[in-house]
């Protein structure tokens, strides 16, 4: 079996290039078949909301490369259906004021024990 890749995200979407690169290296981890999860934690949270823009930052909108990954489907080595799976940590988003709904479809909420299985699990962690 192939190691997973665990990529935590910390940092709010737009400012920095870490939330474009997190979301790049998680695509990147499907399409050349690793087992990937993305762990949104803290200003994380933001970057899977729903129909978010960067405004007047100039940087790039994530909602395409967000969309991407949640739909990305590669096929394993021994024909199983590899997905990235990516987790908003939920008292990271009670902190800011956003329900589950105001989040892109198909993200999942874990509480602490969830973040921790996750980080636990993971082969590999890359943080941004």
């Amino acid at each position: 079996m192939a190691k997973s890749v665990l990529i935590l995200l910390r940092s709010s979407p737009y400012g920095s290039i870490n939330a474009s690169e997190a979301l790049r290296h998680l695509n990147g981890g499907v399409a050349n078949l690793m087992p990937t999860a993305g762990l949104f934690m803290e200003d994380g949270v933001y970057v899977l909301r729903r129909g978010q823009t960067p405004g007047g930052s100039g940087m790039e909108s994530l909602e395409e490369k967000l969309g991407m990954a949640l739909k990305l489907t590669t096929t394993m080595p021994d024909g199983s259906t590899n997905r990235a799976r990516l987790c908003a940590h939920g008292p990271s988003l009670a902190a800011r004021g956003l329900e589950p709904g105001a989040l892109a479809p198909g993200i999942q909420v874990v509480d602490d024990a969830g973040a921790a299985r996750l980080l636990a699990e993971a082969g590999a962690t890359l943080l941004f």
